[in-house]
């Protein structure tokens, strides 16, 4: 992995201090993107996805959130934890797979509807 010159090198860091690092990471993307709890419609909580700017420091700091977490499952990780991850991995791109489907399935039934609509016309 590159490791950024402005980061901490978080492959040094323990347990303590890599949960630490997690939740200041968790402030900032909070910071950013706002709370959907604290709102009372969400369209506030999307304002920020408009903002290019924003939506790549949050895409960034997902994925240092992402490696934190890589790290922190490694130091508790276990066979049996890695068995169960790849059997709910394998049904989640299932159940991933078959909406894919589903929504093909659902945008062909829509072009022909409209297909029809537009030869009764």
């Amino acid at each position: 992995m590159k490791q950024n010159a402005e980061e901490p090198d978080y492959r040094l860091m323990n347990e303590v201090q890599l949960n630490y690092e997690l939740i200041k990471l968790e402030k900032k993307i909070l910071d950013t993107t706002g709370d959907p709890i604290d709102y009372k419609h969400y369209s506030p909580f999307l304002d920020w996805c408009r903002d290019e700017a924003k939506v790549n420091a949050v895409e960034k700091l997902i994925r240092v959130r992402c490696n934190i977490l890589n790290l922190l499952f490694g130091i508790h990780c276990t066979s049996t934890e890695v068995a169960r991850l790849e059997k709910i991995n394998g049904m989640l791109l299932e159940m991933t797979n078959r909406t894919y489907h589903r929504t093909a399935d659902m945008m062909r039934a829509l072009m022909v509807m409209k297909k029809d609509d537009m030869g009764n016309t």
